[in-house]
């Protein structure tokens, strides 16, 4: 590109008296052809730096290597502090603005709001000279298409790319960055693809907040700290491998919501194993639908996954000691939960819903009914507290309600207001003190209790109101899958049972009471319905459905036992996407045509979210082939190639609005007389027959030169082909 240089000025004066009075006023040390400079404190090099009050670069910049001024060259290495920043200039978005800017490899450093508000600015390469790029310095760029970054890119500031709305992929793979600093990529809602280096250790708070389009990022083994608001509203993220090295996931780290916005896609969290604590809000408002908290985890922070409106089944590990309000607030799914019986801190309304879920296990200090009060265990005290929200009048409805043969003491809350539709089983042998008395009636309920305890149970307080009581509760000891690995191609679908295993050796099935889901819906999914297998009548299942190419569990779990079943799922590997140019995309590259045969071409951008791409085309030999595009709105949705006569044509689809960034695309057209014409020269001779046989005899020959040259059809290149074209040169003689 001609790189030109315009400086304008409100008053039309020399540009020597311009600039002496600049200097006059101190804004800068000198200025050559149109850049002012600064003189770096070791005296031989300079930094670009802003012009005087009144003056502003526009237009294509280009910054020289070294500079003369007083007899003395001076190598220009940094772009200062605020050199190009036009915020105190105009707020106008479309004057007074830069169209490109050249950086020489002598810079090292881009300073602090370099570049800001430089709305026009499309496209930027930071050469490998640089190590450090300062705080915003290129703030709400919000043309911004292209960035390059420089390998030896050691620190990018606080807020670099914040409000680069249009940017759609970013790769530091090839940086040497320690950090990600807080803000990095704040709000660049277009931004799909993002590449991060090996050796990176924090990502920064809010560093891709609201990156809308982030469908998935790999997070590098190198990782020690993900911190608050990092990924929060990166609403198309689906799914995220958290590294081992992650201890702690900071507070909103992949919260879905943010002032008044609600709702994020992710459906995987692949935790780390020596994860200890989860933030404050960490997974809020996500599409998370089951969730196995690590057994390393002591600490589930307040709403850390409130409003999971998806979120059916949770099982919480004995490791876990604190559990903070709200953790599970309004999840309106919620049908399986265990606790675990470490709790000694839990918070208000950590269960908070409209109605309560069909499996509660856990304590007997877990699952109160009151005013809202924190919990804290002591022994076999028991604490009240609201797992509920506080104030509703509505009846809670627990379809079955378990206590571990531990309990000693239940508090009568736990039960809820209605007790009708409750299902209850007590494991232990002598019956729990409940207190205070529940509010409940308990005609319609069943209570299963061990056996040999049935008759303290008809006697004893609170448990001899109910409706029926028999003594067949035995507590399991274990639940087992049917199959604990299956191997299965993407497509395939295969049948889990999960059955219990009683202390007493017996074993029942249970596929339809316990819970069953994926760890990873992406690669395997599991239907929710129990399938039932006619020829044999005792069998029933869980349809496990393979769904992409990966590794994931199929968890099952009843009250306090668990189980998985590994998966593993073949299919086609994922095109690599190791090209960081954005293109313009076409069906085909080559396409062979008689004459007038026509192919028709559909030209998109290799990235999806690039607004209002307009396209031109353009032929280099319109005797061969007539090119016409069909124009809505500006937009070409279509490109029509007819074939005129035997010759090749080249067709190049480019971008304009977005030209200097986008590569074109070009797609060679071949126009053949006939199909017994493999060399294209117009002729049927024994040219053709040579060009078949160097497709025999040479197994990387071009594809297109190959799929021609199989006249008959048969899928191969061989002597049945030569025969063919001999048939054809003689009646062409």
């Amino acid at each position: 590109m001609k790189k030109t240089f315009v400086l304008y000025c409100k008053r039309v004066v020399a540009l020597l008296l311009v600039a002496l009075s600049a200097h006059v006023a101190g804004a800068y040390d000198f200025i050559a052809e149109g850049v002012a400079y600064n003189f770096n404190d070791d005296g031989s090099t300079v930094a670009v730096t802003s012009l005087a009050d009144g003056e502003w670069y526009e237009g294509d910049v280009v910054i020289p290597q070294k500079v003369a001024h007083g007899g003395k060259y001076y190598n220009v290495t940094e772009i200062g502090d605020n050199a190009f920043d036009r915020k105190s200039i105009s707020r106008n978005k479309t004057e007074h603005l830069l169209s490109s800017v050249y950086i020489p490899e002598t810079v090292t450093r881009i300073g602090n709001a370099a570049f800001a508000y430089q709305y026009q600015l499309q496209a930027v390469t930071i050469p490998n000279s640089v190590s450090e790029v300062g705080n915003y310095a290129f703030l709400q760029c919000e043309g911004l298409i292209k960035a390059k970054f420089s390998t030896a890119l050691a620190s990018l500031g606080v807020g670099t790319f914040k409000g680069c709305t249009l940017l759609p992929k970013v790769d530091l793979s090839a940086t040497s960055l320690k950090t990600l600093s807080g803000a990095s990529f704040y709000e660049c809602t277009n931004l799909a693809k993002v590449k991060l280096p090996v050796g990176l250790e924090v990502i920064g708070d809010s560093a891709f907040y609201k990156c809308e389009y982030l469908v998935n990022i790999d997070l590098p083994e190198t990782l020690q700290s993900i911190e608050a608001s990092a990924f929060q509203r990166t609403t198309r993220l689906k799914s995220i491998k958290i590294p081992d090295s992650i201890t702690e996931i900071k507070d909103d780290a992949f919260n879905g919501h943010d002032r008044g916005y609600y709702g994020s896609s992710l459906v995987h969290v692949d935790f780390p194993k020596g994860l200890t604590k989860i933030g404050k809000r960490a997974f809020a408002y996500t599409d998370l639908d089951a969730v196995v908290i690590p057994s390393t985890v002591t600490e589930i922070g307040e709403g850390a996954f409130t409003q999971c409106n998806e979120l059916e089944s949770v099982f919480i590990p004995n490791s876990v000691t604190t559990i903070g309000d709200g953790a599970f607030f309004h999840c309106f799914g919620l049908r399986h939960i265990t606790f675990g019986n470490s709790i000694s801190s839990l918070g208000k309304d950590v269960l908070a819903l409209d109605f309560v879920p069909d499996r509660i296990w856990g304590d007997e200090d877990i699952f109160s009914y009151n005013g809202g009060l924190n919990l804290t265990i002591n022994n076999d005290y028991v604490a009240s507290a609201d797992l509920w929200e506080t104030g509703t009048s509505y009846s809670p409805a627990i379809i079955q309600l378990e206590l571990p043969k531990e309990i000693t003491k239940v508090n009568g809350k736990t039960f809820g207001y209605d007790g009708s539709n409750h299902k209850v089983i007590c494991y232990a042998n002598v019956p729990p003190v409940v207190t205070p008395a529940a509010t409940a009636t308990f005609s319609k309920t069943t209570l299963h209790v061990p056996e040999k305890a049935l008759a303290k149970y008809f006697t004893a307080d609170h448990w001899k109101q109910y409706a029926n009581i028999t003594g067949d509760a035995i507590e399991p000891q274990a639940i087992t899958f049917n199959e604990h690995t299956l191997t299965l191609n993407v497509g395939d679908k295969a049948g889990l049972t999960p059955t219990l295993l009683n202390d007493d050796g017996s074993s029942v099935v249970v596929t339809n009471d316990a819970a069953v889901f994926s760890t990873n819906v992406l690669v395997a999914d599991v239907t929710k319905g129990v399938k039932f297998n006619p020829a044999v009548t005792s069998e029933n299942y869980r349809e496990v459905v393979a769904k992409g190419k990966g590794e994931c569990d199929i968890v099952t779990f009843y009250g306090n036992v668990i189980d998985y079943c590994h998966v593993v799922v073949n299919g086609e590997d994922q095109p690599a996407d190791d090209d960081d140019e954005i293109t313009v995309e076409l069906e085909c590259n080559e396409k062979s045509l008689f004459p007038n045969e026509m192919v028709t071409l559909h030209p998109k951008l290799n990235v999806n979210n690039l607004p209002n791409p307009t396209f031109s085309v353009e032929c280099d030999n319109n005797e061969v082939v007539l090119v016409r595009s069909m124009v809505v709105n500006n937009y070409i949705p279509t490109v029509q190639a007819l074939a005129l006569k035997p010759g090749v044509a080249n067709i190049t689809v480019k971008c304009d609005n977005y030209a200097d960034v986008v590569e074109p695309a070009v797609c060679k057209i071949f126009v053949t007389r006939e199909i017994s014409d493999v060399n294209i020269d117009g002729v049927v001779n024994a040219g053709d027959a040579s060009a078949i046989y160097e497709v025999i005899l040479n197994s990387n020959a071009d594809e297109r030169l190959r799929s021609i040259s199989d006249l008959n059809g048969d899928g191969f290149v061989n002597a049945g082909d030569i025969s063919i074209l001999y048939e054809n040169i003689l009646k062409a003689e």
